[in-house]
């Protein structure tokens, strides 16, 4: 039976840069699959490149569809602010990082930076479902959730907003149901494609936005998908093509319908 670790990952800014935005940087409300391989890698060691310089074939093992699921749930509405930052070009190029080496050693410094405005998400906290399809990664994953404990430093999508996490337990998948003809509140963000029907609710506020759901080796992002959330982490009423029931298996009355994205 497939089983998922719910866990909270916050901190106190973040930023997912929006695809089309690069001078002064946007980001979206929500981190895209993408990122979450990512978080999930730098918790358990999966780094972008191994040890020759080349990428990685773990990460991407877990980036794939058959071997990683999950779903998310907006915690802490969602909040923007821009700010001005300074960006130091620290570029490796033989010169420009050595002189950060001790920079009072060296004379008439010219030190290269760019000024930017950049839209930082202000207290983010979401609520992720992950089920990994590798009984070897998914136990190493629940261990160092349980414990608090991380390979690499894992980011809110940019290296200067760290995150922390807090473990929320196990669940385990009890039914998969399609073609719900029923209206179901969802709080998990919701897959455009995987929508029949919303019923609109007086005091929601809803988005949608098209982020990226898969990297190849490249790190090009080869697929795109759209989906809906409330701002404000509220619930959304809406019938569905497929969903998950899902229970606590430390408490079976803890019940919960998510959506994969």
């Amino acid at each position: 039976m497939r089983k998922f670790l719910a866990f909270d990952i916050y901190s106190d800014y973040g930023h997912f840069r929006k695809y089309y935005t690069t001078s002064s940087p946007l980001t979206y409300s929500i981190p895209p699959r993408t990122a979450i391989v990512g978080i999930i890698s730098s918790i358990i060691g999966f780094g972008k490149k191994d040890n020759t310089g080349k990428s990685n074939s773990d990460y991407f093992y877990l980036m794939s569809e058959d071997v990683l699921i999950s779903a998310l749930q907006i915690i802490n509405p969602i909040e923007k602010q821009y700010f001005g930052i300074s960006l130091l070009d620290c570029k490796v190029d033989g010169t420009r990082t050595n002189l950060f080496k001790d920079l009072s050693k060296v004379n008439n410094i010219q030190i290269h930076s760019t000024q930017v405005n950049i839209e930082l998400l202000k207290n983010p906290r979401y609520r992720l479902y992950i089920s990994i399809n590798d009984d070897k990664l998914y136990q190493k994953l629940k261990e160092y959730l349980i414990n608090n404990y991380t390979y690499y430093t894992p980011y809110m999508g940019i290296a200067f907003c760290i995150l922390n996490f807090d473990f929320i337990g196990e669940y385990e998948l009890i039914e998969k149901i399609t073609n719900n003809l029923d209206y179901i509140d969802i709080f998990t963000v919701i897959d455009s494609d995987n929508i029949l029907d919303i019923q609109i609710e007086e005091g929601r506020f809803y988005n949608k936005e098209k982020i990226a759901y898969l990297m190849d080796e490249n790190r090009i992002v080869k697929k795109y998908k759209s989906y809906i959330f409330e701002n404000n982490g509220k619930s959304i009423k809406i019938k569905l093509k497929e969903l998950l029931k899902i229970s606590n298996v430390s408490n079976k009355d803890d019940v919960k319908y998510i959506t994969i994205m």
